[in-house]
């Protein structure tokens, strides 16, 4: 049965680490050739909870890093439906092309939303859990998931590039996750001696 794995929230450090490869026992001759991954029953159980995590929680994107592993693992589903959740292990992106302006959010971010820009095209290469190599090619909104999860393995947030308009909208919400509280004191400039 998966677990719900707890979501780190920004500013947790792993956020901003750069992730490492998930470790394969052996190199492969060609990009195509399957791996044998180190802990091959801990990453389907890992990938298992991944998705699951992402389904309660209202995703359709999580990282590694999103749950304290810093490893090159990210799971999604574009349509919200957890029979088309796909795993990626050791992701890169191959191609790119036809840049969007698109509207993010993010799990470790709760109600931060953050205007992008990113490709509309994508082309990636993969691994699954057991091992087998894959690539995709797609358009629309799938790469614009995947540009995002592959931000969160580079140590990247939505919030690392977010506009000055960006900021303002949601410094409240910011200022929350990172602990700061606006007091409810105020501050007299310029205070005048009142005479007894």
């Amino acid at each position: 049965m998966p677990k719900i794995l707890t979501i780190l929230r920004h500013p947790n450090p792993v956020l901003k680490r750069k992730c490492v490869p998930v470790p394969v026992r052996y190199e492969q001759k060609l990009p195509t050739d399957p791996v044998d991954f180190v802990d091959k029953d801990q990453i389907k159980e890992l990938a298992d909870d991944m998705i699951h995590t992402m389904f309660i929680m209202g995703g359709v994107g999580l990282s590694a890093p999103q749950i304290g592993q810093s490893l090159r693992m990210f799971v999604c589903s574009h349509d919200g439906d957890q029979r088309n959740a796909l795993v990626f292990i050791n992701p890169t992106i191959l191609d790119q092309s036809n840049p969007i302006d698109t509207e993010e959010g993010c799990l470790s971010l709760p109600d931060v939303r953050v205007n992008m820009r990113r490709s509309s095209y994508v082309k990636i290469h993969a691994y699954r859990p057991d091992g087998s190599a894959f690539e995709m090619s797609e358009a629309g909104f799938r790469p614009v998931i995947w540009q995002h999860e592959i931000d969160h393995l580079d140590g990247r947030l939505i919030v690392d590039q977010m506009s000055e308009a960006d900021k303002i909208r949601n410094r409240h919400t910011l200022n929350l996750l990172l602990g700061k509280r606006r007091s409810n004191r105020r501050t007299i400039r310029n205070p005048k001696k009142v005479a007894s």
